[in-house]
């Protein structure tokens, strides 16, 4: 019988994969407005030379700008779409581990033996599709005397008085709240890097340089919810916020803060679209180095 627990869990990843598959489908149909945008561009500039000068540049200059909205509103599409699959998948593995179900693409697999009293041999990870983990576990499930325990995050420990195996998601622990503002952040081209500091944690995004390093070295906004942004996604209850600091990490200002949204999806869209917006015009701002 399926547990209370289990059936909300359940509902909570139909909600997420069908919130999942409206992004997909707008992506799609934006794409192909943007394409039919593209197409008429070429079409007036071909047949600019047809036409009397100040005519053609109009048609033109209308064509490029709806091109340039269509284009804004496909980067816009794609970031709630790539929080979104974050979102349903962090779904997928809390409903999988509360079920006994498998969510993950791929997972590993580690046995440790028992050979004596005093000895255990651990074997080497060995990687496993989904559909073999998902063997492993109706097997050890139908194995008497086996102890089969779905853990946090996906993970699952079969356990015997002479063996202990445990699967894992290759993918690691379920996605974090900062991990699907980073996924957000990405289409727009943004590098962004999970930090902490002194009992905080945030998503940091330089503004000069691209790496890790230019991250902790470089002028840099710092985007967390309260002050956490390492939490599973479900526990986000508070709005993100970005605040600028400059090279030595010393505090500048509050450049952004989120409106009330339907869900961290939206949010971390809306925020991502923000800062993409706010760096357009960093370089004319006045930022101490």
């Amino acid at each position: 019988m399926t547990s209370p627990t289990a059936r909300n869990l359940a509902l909570h990843v139909e909600e997420a994969e069908l919130a999942l598959n409206q992004a997909q489908r707008a992506v799609s149909r934006i794409q192909g407005r943007l394409d039919q945008e593209a197409t008429r561009l070429n079409r007036y500039e071909n047949e600019a030379h047809l036409y009397p000068r100040h005519v053609s540049a109009k048609r033109i200059g209308t064509a490029r700008e709806r091109l340039s909205t269509w284009r804004e509103r496909l980067q816009d599409a794609e970031a709630l779409c790539a929080a979104r699959q974050v979102v349903t998948y962090a779904a997928r593995l809390n409903c999988g581990a509360a079920s006994g179900a498998l969510a993950a693409p791929a997972y590993t697999a580690i046995s440790s033996q028992q050979l004596s009293d005093e000895t255990w041999v651990i074997s080497k990870p060995v990687p496993l599709s989904a559909e073999r983990a998902d063997d492993l576990v109706k097997a050890w499930k139908r194995t008497r005397g086996a102890l089969v325990t779905p853990g946090l995050r996906g993970t699952f420990t079969f356990i015997t008085p002479d063996r202990v195996i445990k699967l894992r998601p290759v993918a690691g622990p379920t996605p974090t709240e900062g991990d699907v503002l980073r996924a957000a952040l990405t289409t727009y081209g943004l590098p962004s890097y999970q930090g902490g500091e002194g009992g905080t944690s945030f998503v940091m995004v330089p503004l000069n340089g691209s790496s890790r390093g230019d991250a902790w070295t470089s002028p840099r906004l710092l985007i967390a919810s309260g002050e956490r942004a390492d939490r599973p996604v479900a526990e986000h209850d508070e709005p993100w916020s970005a605040h600028l600091y400059d090279a030595d990490g010393e505090y500048v200002d509050e450049v952004y803060v989120a409106e009330p949204s339907e869900g961290i999806a939206e949010e971390a869209a809306d925020c991502a679209a923000f800062i993409a917006a706010w760096l357009d015009v960093y370089s004319f701002l006045d930022v101490p180095n």
